[in-house]
């Protein structure tokens, strides 16, 4: 990649850099917990915070809601001193990231979840097994974090913005299924818990007609498909064949209409490559989960470019185009000083395993104004980068 050394384009990059910088640190406080659903370990000293901030006069501000102090006060208790020193911005603006985050977080009560007919349906309270699966749940507490919605992009300047995490945490105890390997119950393989059924919802309002699915799960999405009536198959496909028996014994039986579902074990990218466009009215993508999927991402869109009869759509899509500006521009900022990553050493996800691929994509691009760098974060333009999947 060649960068043009121009002011505008230092300009841009010293907010690239900004950006980055503090989107880390932020995340460096609160990723860890997100994502290890941690349990906050003092739920006393939680509950006089929020009983104290519901205490504070509101000022008319009736937007305020006991569900924002909650999260607030739970928030409060993860923040670590060492890191919040490294916040390359005042006190005053932190509170105010925090204060976003809250508004933009949600809180999960009781209520949330029993009107779910999937969750109604499969609690597996006691676990069934089948070869080295088993299904069963895990349970989540009063006071602790869930990994929810994607995180907020809050645009500034037309750099990459500052990047909030949107906080869920559960007001009351919830029972997630989930499927185990080998019974490893730290590290469940498939689970349904908030993230998932809020990821679901665009694919389940909108398909009608025949339906693809690319990857299973725990069989939340074409659960609720086939209650309805609109639509009128479903296809799973999925390149792993072991969780296919567990599936067609403990979970198919109990579905609204499991004469629908038809389940193919194959690469889901190799079923597409023969896939005629017309065949299938919806397609949603639900093999895609993390920063390190990418690439794969793109793959996946420039070989769906061809269907113009079946709308496609990608699970936790958002989170994806997020993670995909932050590496473009960490690339971005590379090529113009080479010892940006060493200097990163507190971000390893750039060092990700799609970081060389971006990396062979872009070298050939040349950026001679500053306009070019929001063109290049668009998936767009790197598809159009991209030669024809094999």
């Amino acid at each position: 990649m060649y960068l043009m050394n121009t002011r505008r384009i230092r300009r841009k990059l010293q907010k690239l850099s900004d950006d980055l910088t503090t989107n880390i640190c932020t995340w460096m406080l609160f990723e860890g917990p997100f994502h290890n659903e941690t349990r906050i370990k003092n739920p006393a000293q939680v509950s006089a915070l929020f009983e104290k901030m519901r205490a504070e006069p509101r000022d008319g501000e009736t937007y305020v809601t006991d569900d924002h102090f909650f999260l607030m006060a739970m928030l409060q208790q993860l923040l670590d001193p060492d890191v919040m020193k490294r916040l390359p911005v005042d006190g005053m603006f932190f509170m105010e990231v925090l204060t976003l985050m809250t508004h933009f977080g949600r809180v999960y009560h009781k209520a949330d979840f029993e009107s779910d007919r999937y969750l109604q349906t499969f609690s597996f309270k006691h676990p069934v097994t089948c070869g080295s699966y088993t299904l069963t749940t895990r349970p989540y507490d009063r006071y602790q974090f869930a990994l929810d919605r994607p995180p907020l992009l809050n645009e500034d300047d037309s750099a990459v913005g500052y990047i909030l995490p949107r906080p869920a945490a559960f007001a009351d105890p919830y029972a997630a299924p989930c499927l185990l390997k080998d019974g490893n119950a730290k590290r469940p393989i498939r689970i349904v818990y908030p993230y998932t059924i809020q990821t679901a919802q665009p694919i389940l309002t909108q398909a009608s007609g025949n339906v693809l699915l690319l990857g299973c799960g725990l069989g939340y999405v074409p659960f609720h498909l086939s209650a309805k009536e609109d639509v009128q198959h479903i296809t799973i496909v999925d390149a792993n064949a072991d969780p296919r028996a567990l599936f067609e014994k403990h979970l198919l039986p109990c579905f609204p209409h499991p004469e629908r579902i038809d389940w193919r074990t194959e690469d889901p990218q190799a079923f597409l490559r023969s896939l005629e466009d017309g065949a299938y009215d919806f397609c949603f993508v639900d093999v895609l989960q993390t920063e390190s999927d990418l690439a794969p991402y793109l793959q996946y869109r420039k070989r769906c470019e061809r269907f113009q009869k079946m709308t496609v759509l990608y699970r936790a899509e958002d989170f994806l185009l997020i993670k995909l500006r932050e590496i473009i521009s960490a690339l971005i900022l590379e090529a113009m000083h080479p010892e940006f990553l060493k200097d990163a050493d507190y971000h390893p996800e750039l060092l990700a395993r799609d970081y060389p691929f971006f990396k062979d994509l872009t070298k050939n691009v040349r950026i001679t104004k500053d306009q070019q760098i929001e063109e290049l974060w668009k998936p767009e333009t790197l598809l159009r980068l991209m030669e024809e999947p094999d």
